[in-house]
């Protein structure tokens, strides 16, 4: 994910927990969904707007893709960083 504000980016992944029934435990680098079980790593770098999430464990990676396709069908603020810069180097 390319432009992507962090904070909003954070509140819209909690957002789709909480519509997908999902319970999970998140810490700094990974996040772990109780059941059924999944866990996957996510790496924001919220000063240029770019993100990457990855699936760690090999199951329930259907479920992994419907997560992924809710998230980004809502609306997640830009970050303007990264197009500001192009313009100016």
């Amino acid at each position: 994910m390319f432009g992507i504000n962090g904070d909003d980016f954070q509140k819209v992944f909690a957002d789709t927990m909480k519509d997908m029934n999902l319970k999970y435990e998140k810490s700094m680098t990974s996040v772990k969904i109780i059941e059924p079980e999944l866990e996957f790593y996510i790496s924001l770098q919220s000063w240029i707007g770019g993100g990457q999430i990855r699936l760690r464990s090999k199951t329930n990676h259907e479920l992994f893709l419907r997560i992924i396709r809710e998230v980004k069908s809502k609306e997640i603020k830009p970050n303007y960083i990264q197009p500001v810069s192009f313009l100016f180097f």
